[in-house]
């Protein structure tokens, strides 16, 4: 696998109703529970657009937008390697991908019967931290213990 480069380009909406924009960001280590993807590909939907108007509700400036996504890992965070070792699910250049939904609380019943939109503590690729429109994204990563009937709600 090619090494990983110092800086990436980005597409983002510096503040609403402005032009996108491309830049230049500085890559850093993932997170202890984050993954760096090298993106491959990342779909354009029409929510996007609420990013280019401001119209989604809390929306921090500037913002990568971009919630389809699939790459390939270049990256993996200190706890997951912890616990998962060299034989664990998340390997360098293992395929990778990010939906809709990036995170919740899992701590109230709306969140624990799968309801996750309705989680006041909801995080979501592309309006509350950087999505796809880009050559790198950072993601948290998901339980290993997560049932498939939940996860499907993400992507």
């Amino acid at each position: 696998m090619a090494s990983i480069p110092q800086t990436y380009k980005a597409v983002q909406c510096p503040k609403p109703g402005s032009p996108w924009e491309v830049v230049t960001c500085s890559i850093r280590d993932p997170g202890p529970n984050e993954i760096l993807i090298r993106v491959h590909a990342s779909g354009i939907c029409n929510s996007d657009h609420f990013v280019k108007n401001g119209s989604w509700p809390g929306l921090q400036y500037p913002r990568v937008p971009g919630h389809e996504v699939v790459g390939r890992i270049a990256g993996i965070g200190s706890d997951i390697k912890a616990k998962d070792g060299d034989s664990g699910r998340f390997k360098l250049n293992g395929l990778a991908g990010i939906g809709w939904n990036g995170g919740f609380c899992n701590r109230r019943d709306n969140c624990r019967q799968g309801e996750f939109w309705t989680c006041k503590h909801a995080a979501y690729t592309g309006f509350s931290h950087d999505g796809g429109y880009a050559e790198y994204v950072y993601e948290g990563v998901m339980k290993n213990t997560a049932r498939f009937r939940n996860v499907v709600v993400f992507l």
